[in-house]
């Protein structure tokens, strides 16, 4: 079979295609990187963790200098499986941080190493909480929604709308090196990509390559099977459930801010304070609503109807209480 001279152009285009991806990808970018570290977007990185962090304005920082340099508005600092072993020096300042009300959260595995002296304690005002369960945190482990709501909760209990979540970078090896050769090497690969495109499109401009075909169209509709299997998954999932306990906790922190106090304060002195700002027929309503989520967890599942009904009454105080 003889080829056209565009079938060859383009045969040729695709060879150096390839030949460039070869150039300007190293090997180095094809391992996968097992470091924890916030620029690492391989399943053992912390980099989804880190960028929900901030989508939900919890202000993560990076910290990629010694100890004594963490900010000062920082109530929490994250040191997920350190590469580089802590030494004395930069130890000293950690405690006396930890002592000035600081909480540390160790993210390691099991047997770890550079960690093996720290365990779950108080020291001063702040206290010091290991978690020898690595994927509570990586970007695999984010998979389960539930590892996310259980470091949230324990966040939220410790930080204001003034202070920052530090991460620990200076005991990480590669640390914004990993970042930064994903990018470059993705910019790398567009441009190339981007260049071939640009001259397939202007060789191939008002040409056409085969028979000319029709283009069928219809409409497929699913199979009652398939709109089934769906359902049932969505009600294993426990979907409304989850959306629930998400709506309720927001609406919780919403309040908190509106009246001016902390997150440490139990229900009993939430609604007490409520009563007296807003009355008691308002802070009934807020106990109906938010009493879904001590039901949730407890293990009673939610009914969709019952998800609408939490999220209409919310929504409803939200523009009462001048919220949102």
């Amino acid at each position: 079979m003889k080829l056209r001279a565009d079938a060859w152009i383009l045969i040729g285009l695709f060879l150096m295609l390839f030949v460039g991806m070869l150039l300007f990808v190293t090997p180095s970018m094809l391992i996968e990187n097992y470091e924890s570290s916030t620029y690492n977007p391989d399943p053992s990185g912390v980099k989804a963790f880190y960028t929900l962090l901030e989508r939900l304005n919890y202000k993560p920082v990076r910290l990629t200098e010694t100890y004594d340099k963490i900010p000062r508005n920082a109530k929490i600092l994250f040191i997920v499986e350190p590469t580089r072993p802590i030494n004395d020096g930069n130890l000293d300042a950690l405690f006396e941080w930890i002592n000035k009300g600081g909480t540390v959260i160790i993210v390691i595995n099991p047997y770890s190493k550079n960690t093996m002296q720290f365990s779950n304690k108080k020291y001063g005002k702040g206290e010091i909480k290991v978690i020898r369960q690595k994927d509570k945190i990586t970007n695999y482990g984010m998979k389960d929604v539930q590892n996310a709501m259980d470091l949230l909760t324990l966040i939220s209990t410790k930080v204001d709308d003034n202070s920052v979540v530090v991460f620990d970078e200076f005991t990480h090896k590669s640390g914004k090196k990993t970042g930064e050769i994903a990018i470059r090497s993705n910019v790398l690969a567009s441009l190339i990509i981007l260049c071939l495109s640009a001259i397939v499109i202007c060789h191939t401009k008002g040409r056409r390559f085969g028979e000319v075909r029709p283009v069928e169209s219809r409409f497929v509709r699913p199979s009652y099977e398939f709109v089934e299997s769906v359902g049932r998954l969505y009600q294993r999932a426990d979907a409304a459930g989850m959306a629930s306990e998400i709506i309720c906790n927001s609406f919780k922190k919403s309040l908190y801010k509106r009246c001016g106090i902390g997150h440490n304060v139990d229900d009993k002195q939430l609604f007490s304070i409520l009563r007296d700002k807003f009355g008691e027929e308002i802070t009934n309503r807020i106990q109906q609503s938010l009493w879904y989520c001590s039901q949730i967890k407890v293990g009673r599942k939610i009914t969709e109807s019952e998800l609408f009904k939490v999220a209409t009454e919310i929504n409803e105080l939200n523009r009462e209480l001048g919220i949102g």
